[in-house]
């Protein structure tokens, strides 16, 4: 092999060597542009949380409204406000006739077959079925769905275990967002979580960036500390509304005062 195709071939394996382009960098800001830009920042931050301020305390006042209207649990209603926004984030417009097909298909099998079958094996039972339609029944089907999605339509409400596990995932992720804060910039937390209602069942959760902060509270504190009393203790007072006064009432009161009869 000749010198010059041994140049070629190496040439050709090499990664290429691009020349940067050269950037256009803006010209240095002056101290009163950087003070002007600055106030405009905080000025527009400033409108933003006046502006959330003023929903979130429109909500609650609706919530607490509602439930004095209904004589239900507050809680109920802030469960709908913000429990069924998170169903509206996937939310489509326009309804695949293929879906709406399977739907009403899915509903006969389970009308007509005692063994249940998976939606695999209606999808190849009617499938040609569903090739003959014409464009007329397709649009029929999907009018005949969106209908039945709106006469159905029910916010789902959290479950005591879904709520276990919501705690859980967002543990979860703090954990993992503490411990790499504690890599990067070199921090330690300690993190106590626990329930302010009766509707379900969940320990204290706690969380150490570093375990040995776990045995120095005694000595911090005093010899008195105890992680799952102080754990308790601070679920019993977020239970009895975070005032001390109802600390007094007897905890029959308190539980009758969180339970609603839906």
């Amino acid at each position: 092999m000749s010198s010059s195709n041994t140049r070629t071939l190496q040439y050709a394996s090499a990664p290429r060597i691009r020349e940067p382009r050269p950037t256009q960098r803006s010209a240095p800001m002056t101290e009163h542009q950087r003070a002007e830009a600055k106030e405009a920042r905080n000025l527009r931050q400033a409108a933003i949380n006046e502006e959330v301020a003023s929903w979130f305390t429109y909500t609650m006042g609706k919530a607490s409204d509602l439930a004095t209207r209904f004589e239900m649990d507050e809680r109920y209603f802030l469960d709908l406000f913000f429990g069924g926004g998170a169903h509206m984030v996937h939310h489509h417009e326009k309804t695949n006739p293929y879906n709406a097909f399977l739907y009403f298909k899915a509903a006969e099998e389970r009308g007509t077959y005692p063994v249940k079958k998976t939606l695999g094996e209606v999808q190849k039972a009617h499938l040609e079925e569903y090739r003959t339609l014409s464009a007329a029944e397709r649009d029929e089907l999907v009018e005949k769905f969106d209908l039945e999605k709106i006469t159905k339509t029910n916010v789902q409400r959290p479950t005591p275990r879904s709520r276990v596990q919501d705690v859980s995932n967002v543990l979860r992720n703090i954990e993992i967002l503490l411990g790499g804060l504690q890599r990067r910039v070199g921090i330690q937390a300690m993190l106590c979580i626990v329930r302010d209602t009766t509707k379900y069942a969940m320990k204290p959760q706690w969380f150490f960036t570093d375990p040995e902060l776990e045995p120095y509270l005694p000595i911090a504190v005093g010899n008195h500390w105890d992680t799952a009393q102080v754990g308790t203790q601070l679920e019993a007072f977020a239970i009895a509304d975070c005032k001390v006064g109802s600390m007094w009432l007897s905890t029959k009161y308190r539980v009758e005062a969180n339970t609603t009869d839906v």
